[in-house]
């Protein structure tokens, strides 16, 4: 069975197959050209609040494992090879998240021994304890601050970055600051 483009190659006559082309531009997040704005801004919007659900998600799942890599931390003490085999499973667990994390745009920000001011993105556990003018600095870092920085579809740079969780801290007074 000769296809139509085959005789018409070989010189077998008949003239050559009419190819009919349906484009579709895509202009993204799944709206074509021809739909109203509204509907691109709409799906714009809802993908930019998955977006920001997803890496909230992402967050809290990596608070999880620092919280847990925390938790087991005391093991350390007990000195048998299988804890000390899970200990280093953990650790490298440990190392290795900062990197998965950034690959997404999440990055670990550790405040241990910076000096505290009221503008920082922090929950302050016991802030009470000490007078509004008092020079404190961070003490014990309960929770890492997670930051997000998005990158522009398209571009190289990088948009306004921002806080998803807050850091978790203890102050004391600042010596030298």
């Amino acid at each position: 069975m000769a296809i139509l483009g085959d005789q018409f190659d070989r010189g077998e006559g008949g003239a050559p197959p009419e190819f009919t082309v349906d484009i579709d531009i895509d202009i993204g997040i799944g709206a074509s050209a021809e739909q109203d704005p509204r509907v691109w801004a709409e799906r714009a919007v809802d993908a930019i609040e998955e977006t920001k659900a997803a890496v909230s998600a992402l967050g809290d799942l990596a608070l999880d494992v620092l919280r847990l890599v925390n938790v087991l931390e005391p093991l350390r003490a007990i000195d048998l090879p299988e804890v000390s085999s899970v200990l280093g499973k953990v650790a490298y667990v440990a190392e290795s998240l900062p990197k998965t994390l950034q690959k997404a745009g999440i990055h670990v920000v550790d405040l241990a021994g910076l000096p505290y001011s009221a503008g920082l993105d922090v929950d302050v556990l016991n802030l009470a304890d000490f007078e509004p003018s008092d020079n404190l600095a961070i003490d014990v870092v309960v929770e890492p601050m997670l930051v997000y920085t998005p990158r522009l579809a398209g571009y190289s740079e990088a948009s306004q970055a921002m806080t998803i969780r807050p850091g978790r801290v203890t102050v004391k007074k600042a010596e030298g600051f």
